[in-house]
């Protein structure tokens, strides 16, 4: 790479010392051996020290599925399979099998655990930086002249370090699923160092392993073509034929590689029994799709040499009409560069092959014509970047030999240091960006909260993070992310509804359900749960409309018991029974509940004289479990009949005593009666089998606050919140808890907390006032005051809750408004 010289060494050096003469001496010396082999142990040293901290790491994303509970790679017996029929557990249309085999044979050896998988794509993607060092060393030989070549000397090193620092490989590496890139990129370069030793047979093998770990190697005989045309371009020029093993056959060897190709296809064919999986263009055109992905070929450049927005999910943008310019600009640029680096041909054919190397091998991943998968992924890059990373380094070592002369007077200085130091400085940058951004693989939720975070408009991205955050239970969060995702992509209404509809807001599930459907008019899933929302309100007619045409592969036992009921409103005999035999059938345990449909309808509508007719007639005719019974019970309570309501409540727990609902569904009763005493009788014994059921603890403590035990209350509370911090049910009443207990900061996130998932319940607002006027903010207090009367004043049940629980009318402003109100009301 420097000046012509040689190295003079007296037993060991260390590499920081012998590095400056290193790089300035002859390609074939034995310091400079040693010195390499020291550099390998560099390599060694770097990876580890970048990857080192992810074995740790848990499955993630497709993992789980590919991996962790991947039935098939459980047992070495396996093996055989994968190399004669297709995989169970993959995406359709693709034959990998050499992922399948080193998944089974780590999953065995490491007894299912991630690490070993780890460290064998660690070891991988450290080979492969060593190998592109070797390649590059060998096209430098072989592509340029002796007098040429012994100037580049330490270049190889340098790209392939370059190679292994960069940030770009961090899926290939740190993902489990995205690590048959790194693999298949190893038995690739390897494939072609091999070639270009002359060890064809070899290099044949390790291609077949190449394509048999993934399809991206199909462009390995272009590679070679276009090596074998710069190596005769290179003899018939300076007349060596130091090279003609290679160029002196090139036909032979061509063939040797498509026939591998042709094996390999037919073969894969015989399968799958398709050549690939097929998708329609991008943006319903080829001419938009080509352009579109023209603009992912230069975000990958743009990537390769400046890696800041990394994304475990690239949102893939499809230009149309309206973009035509921009997308005609992009392609013009790529042509440029192409030109460019042909017409430079001849001057830098080492530059020149590796930047082609660059479009080759991204060619069978690139979708210029679409065949399925992802449109735009960083682990596509594992093969191509390396090409990148040797032109990187070439271009930086073509300035070593130029010197800058200021005056005439100043003598002239070589750029020899100083490009030496930048190339370590970018290398070490590089590493440090790997580091980190590996630290976003560290769990599944904060994968996809970079994945967001970075592009606010994908939709898989919130559709991702938003579903890590459902095992939490934090609902707060979870409605916050929905709501963020629905305002950037217009999208997630269905699960915006689902959410609404488990903390029993139906008002604002069923809005959400008509936006979705107005969206997408063909989308299933919506109709479904908008019927069963509109039977719940009341809307038999409207809501059976939804449901009768429903024919979803997801015909739920909920979904079913809906459509049985909505049949009956309707007098539709016909689709009763047969709603009625398909949840018999697909769900054995409903065969009871099928029977009540009408009755709990009744019930749902508090027509409880109705349901409790209904109930009498059911029951007469069929022998009743006494779980069953407790709906006959809720409507003799509902109308004055609290005797046969007790009576029967009691049955049940005498019958079921291993059932905590029975105790629950007593206590309930108590508490609609007001009797507390019984119902912490009650609670307590259902406790005794559940001690840690939230809904009982919340009951339990609802209660000791309504005979005016605050501090039994408050301690069940805040016991509450240290087991289920995310049930939202009692968020209020937590929040009045750490109230009482003096907690301020306590109170304010869980009245917070409340206020968020229950935005229009008058109480949140009064409780806010009650803490707000403690900690003496009277104001903001009165504030919170007027708005839970103004939402309330219509509602006195409401309104007899926020007189008993709250200080709200012992403001004399507050019972003004309220008179207020009422005049204007009654006016």
């Amino acid at each position: 790479m420097l000046a012509n010289g040689s190295l003079h060494s007296n037993g060991a050096v260390g590499i920081a010392e012998n590095l400056p003469k290193y790089l300035s001496a002859p390609l074939e010396n034995r310091t400079n051996r040693r010195i390499r082999a020291a550099f390998i142990m560099v390599f060694i040293a770097l990876g580890i020290g970048l990857y080192l901290h992810t074995l740790s790491y848990p499955p993630v994303w497709d993992d789980h599925d590919f991996f962790e509970l991947n039935e098939q790679i459980r047992s070495l017996k396996s093996i055989p399979q994968y190399f004669i029929a297709e995989p169970q557990k993959t995406h359709g249309g693709v034959f990998r099998p050499i992922v399948y085999v080193y998944h089974t044979i780590l999953y065995w050896a490491d007894g299912g655990k991630a690490r070993g998988l780890r460290l064998f794509l660690i070891i991988c993607h450290i080979l492969a930086a060593i190998a592109l060092a070797s390649i590059v060393r060998r096209a430098i030989h072989q592509l340029k002249s002796a007098e040429d070549a012994r100037l580049y000397t330490g270049i190889p090193e340098l790209a392939g370090l370059y190679f292994l620092a960069h940030p770009i490989h961090i899926e290939a590496v740190t993902w489990l699923s995205g690590g048959g890139y790194a693999v298949c990129g190893l038995f690739f370069l390897i494939a072609f160092l091999l070639f270009q030793h002359g060890k064809l047979w070899l290099s044949l093998l390790s291609f077949m392993l190449s394509l048999l770990t993934t399809e991206m190697a199909l462009s390995f005989p272009v590679v070679v073509l276009l090596y074998m045309l710069l190596l005769r371009g290179r003899d018939k020029r300076t007349g060596d034929r130091e090279t003609s093993s290679l160029s002196g056959r090139p036909f032979f060897q061509i063939a040797a590689y498509l026939l591998v190709v042709a094996i390999y296809i037919l073969y894969r064919y015989i399968i799958l029994g398709q050549l690939s999986r097929g998708i329609p263009p991008y943006g319903g055109s080829v001419f938009a799709s080509s352009l579109s992905m023209c603009k992912v070929i230069l975000d990958y450049l743009h990537l390769l040499l400046v890696p800041g927005n990394l994304l475990v999910d690239h949102y893939f943008e499809i230009l149309g009409k309206g973009q035509i310019w921009y997308a005609l600009l992009i392609a013009a640029v790529l042509l440029f560069l192409i030109i460019a680096f042909i017409v430079v041909r001849r001057r830098d054919a080492v530059t020149f092959f590796f930047f082609a190397w660059f479009f080759i091998t991204l060619l069978p991943v690139s979708n210029l014509i679409p065949t399925g998968g992802t449109p735009k992924a960083e682990r596509y890059l594992f093969i191509p970047s390396s090409g990148i990373s040797a032109v990187v380094i070439l271009l930086f070592g073509n300035l070593v030999n130029f010197r800058i002369r200021l005056f005439d007077s100043v003598r002239s200085f070589s750029m020899k240091k100083y490009v030496l130091a930048f190339c370590i400085t970018l290398i070490m940058l590089l590493g440090v960006r790997t580091f980190f951004q590996n630290r976003v693989w560290r769990s599944e939720q904060a994968l996809w909260q970079q994945a967001v975070i970075q592009n606010l408009f994908n939709p898989r991205a919130h559709g991702n993070y938003c579903g890590t955050l459902w095992d939490s239970k934090d609902y707060v969060r979870l409605l916050s992310s929905y709501r963020r995702a629905q305002r950037y992509t217009g999208r997630f209404q269905l699960e915006m509804a689902a959410i609404w509809i488990m903390l029993g807001n139906k008002t604002k599930a069923e809005q959400q359900l008509r936006d979705a459907i107005k969206m997408d008019p063909q989308e299933k899933p919506p109709r479904k749960l908008l019927g069963q929302i509109l039977l719940d309100k009341g809307k038999p007619e409207e809501a059976y409309e939804y449901l009768s045409k429903y024919d979803g592969e997801d015909r739920d036992a909920k979904f079913l018991m809906a459509l049985a009921t909505g049949a009956i409103l309707q007098d539709d005999e016909e689709t009763y029974q047969k709603a009625k035999e398909e949840l018999i059938k697909n769900f054995p345990n409903y065969e009871e509940h099928a029977r009540y449909l009408k009755a709990y309808y009744l019930d749902e509508q508090e027509m409880y004289d109705a349901a409790i007719s209904e109930w009498e007639k059911y029951i007469s005719e069929y022998d009743s479990t006494f779980v069953n019974m407790t709906g006959y019970a809720v409507s003799l309570s509902k109308v004055g009949r609290a005797n046969e309501a007790e009576l029967i409540f009691n049955l049940i727990k005498s019958k079921v005593t291993d059932f905590w609902m029975a105790y629950y569904n007593l206590a309930y009763f108590y508490i609609r009666n007001k009797q507390y005493d019984k119902a912490i009788l009650s609670l307590s014994e259902g406790l005794e089998l559940v001690p840690d059921q939230p809904d009982m603890l919340n009951s339990l403590a609802y209660c000791y606050l309504m005979i005016g035990e605050k501090e039994t209350a408050s301690s069940i509370f805040v016991q509450l919140a240290q087991q289920a911090p995310n049930y939202y049910l009692a968020s209020g009443n937590i929040g009045r808890a750490y109230h009482h207990l003096g907690n301020f900061d306590k109170a304010e996130q869980f009245l917070d907390q409340y206020q968020f998932l229950l935005e229009d319940e008058p109480l949140s607002y009064a409780y806010h006032g009650d803490l707000y006027g403690d900690m003496g903010y009277h104001k903001m207090s009165l504030h919170y005051y007027l708005i839970a009367i103004e939402k309330a004043f219509d509602d006195e049940e409401v309104l007899d809750l926020i007189r008993s629980e709250t200080k709200a009318l012992d403001n004399q402003i507050v019972r003004d408004y309220l008179k207020d109100l009422t005049e204007q009301s009654k006016g």
